[in-house]
């Protein structure tokens, strides 16, 4: 629905506003399972104010992925370690700073701390 930014300003359809879009929107029905992109960890689960329910997985190579706007009946929880297409949970309606957007996934991969394009990494 929406692509990664690459660092250069977009407009946000929910507030208005310019910003960077540092993931990509992936169109899926609320209630749709959300799998792990490869093996990793559960570094941490919170409740955004702007992002909804979010599950960030370090996958203890550089890379780390977050997931957010997820349901709040989560399938995992902290420090538990996951293999690559273990279901985290499901998406939800949780992002506020997305909500007019279409029923998605929005996910956030850093490689080194440096956020890349999600489907540079997902394939398209």
């Amino acid at each position: 629905l929406n692509g990664f930014s690459g660092g250069e300003l977009v407009k946000n359809e929910t507030t208005g506003t310019w910003q960077t879009h540092n993931g990509s929107d992936i169109a899926a029905e609320t209630g749709s399972e959300v799998y792990a992109v490869s093996d990793g960890e559960v570094k941490e689960i919170k409740k955004d104010p702007l992002w909804g329910v979010t599950v960030t997985i370090d996958h203890n190579n550089g890379y780390v992925t977050k997931y957010c706007g997820l349901s709040s009946d989560l399938a995992v929880t902290e420090g538990v370690k996951l293999s690559g297409g273990s279901v985290i949970g499901a998406v939800g309606d949780t992002a506020d700073i997305e909500s007019s957007t279409a029923s998605h996934l929005h996910i956030e991969i850093t490689h080194n701390g440096k956020y890349i394009d999600p489907m540079t990494v997902l394939g398209k």
